[in-house]
């Protein structure tokens, strides 16, 4: 982070009165909106929006979790279309398979946008956990992809570990300040949100090349572990959890962990947790979500004055109030 003379206090005051053009990701497989959900758009601009995924199904990369658009689209909002590709379906690519994979990538993402009748398009968006063995592959996907739609900018996201590697052929990116760990890890306290974790990395962002906006994190998640394994994680009813019959805190009150263990089998929602399972709760929210962004100096290179503020999500937001979130922005 930039060195700075001007106090503490005063740069978190700073940082939440500093308005970025501000957004949301929408990470559900139906574009659907209801009256509740309107006053949380009122001061957003753009709204990242999961088209669909490309994953590894019988030895081939295919979409999977196409949207469907059951709502109108706002008028006043910027749509900015994502894929999300899991490494699993790059790394099965060969040379002469790239290509193909981008012509069916585009083909269905100029289709979903006609079918929801969205707006100009001036931005697509990859998301892809790339790694040294893929580096190679995903990075001729993007260029294939550009090669195709070279008017609009592409964009891709940047995971932290990710501004130690190459730079991606995009016209800008998307650093992500969640996700550090790996949530099946038995040992993270939050896998969600670590600002010592996070803090090593971000002194690489005075010489990263790339334009960045930044996604911060509202969401939470509890992981259920089983006998000692990683079983499941629990991404859409943790508000329930605690106000369950049948858990036992086990959270020291020295610790940062939130565990519980439960005492006999339960539905939280859909999801079944069996009696003796152990659950970690990681939650984020606007409090982190302000911290995680005081950590970056956003006047400074790489991030510029048009840079955005897009917050992961927009379901998960609509937990605090419209003020909380805005708060953010």
């Amino acid at each position: 982070m930039k060195t700075s003379r001007i106090p503490a206090v005063l740069l978190l005051a700073l940082s939440a009165c500093a308005h970025s053009p501000g957004g949301y990701y929408f990470w559900k497989s139906e574009w659907k909106l209801e009256e509740k959900n309107l006053p949380y758009l009122n001061q957003s601009r753009f709204a990242y929006i999961r088209m669909f995924d490309v994953a590894l199904e019988g030895g081939e990369a295919k979409p999977s979790g196409t949207i469907r658009f059951a709502s109108r689209w706002p008028e006043h909002l910027e749509a900015v279309p994502v894929v999300f590709i899991t490494q699993e379906a790059i790394k099965a690519q060969n040379d002469s398979q790239v290509p193909v994979l981008a012509e069916r990538i585009h083909r269905l993402m100029r289709n979903l946008e006609q079918s929801g009748s969205l707006p100009e398009i001036r931005e697509w968006q990859i998301d892809c956990d790339w790694s040294a063995k893929t580096e190679s592959r995903y990075f001729t996907l993007l260029k294939q992809l550009k090669r195709l739609e070279p008017q609009r900018r592409l964009s891709v996201t940047i995971r932290l570990h990710q501004l130690s590697t190459s730079v991606p052929p995009a016209d800008r990116g998307m650093l992500m300040l969640y996700g550090f760990e790996n949530p099946a890890d038995y040992r993270q306290a939050n896998s969600i949100f670590d600002e010592k974790r996070a803090a090593p990395y971000l002194r690489k962002l005075k010489s990263y090349p790339l334009t960045l906006d930044l996604a911060l994190p509202v969401f939470s998640w509890a992981v259920v572990f089983y006998q000692g394994s990683f079983r499941h994680l629990i991404r859409d009813n943790t508000a329930s959890l605690r106000q369950a019959d049948g858990l036992t805190d086990l959270s020291a009150p020295w610790s940062r962990s939130q565990w519980f263990r439960a005492e006999k089998n339960l539905w939280i929602g859909p999801d079944r947790i069996p009696a003796g399972a152990e659950i970690r709760l990681e939650e984020t929210g606007p409090a982190i979500a302000r911290r995680a962004k005081s950590l970056v100096d956003l006047s400074a290179p790489p991030f510029a004055s048009d840079s955005r503020i897009v917050l992961f999500d927009f379901h998960s937001a609509q937990n605090y109030s419209v003020s909380e979130i805005e708060a953010i922005f």
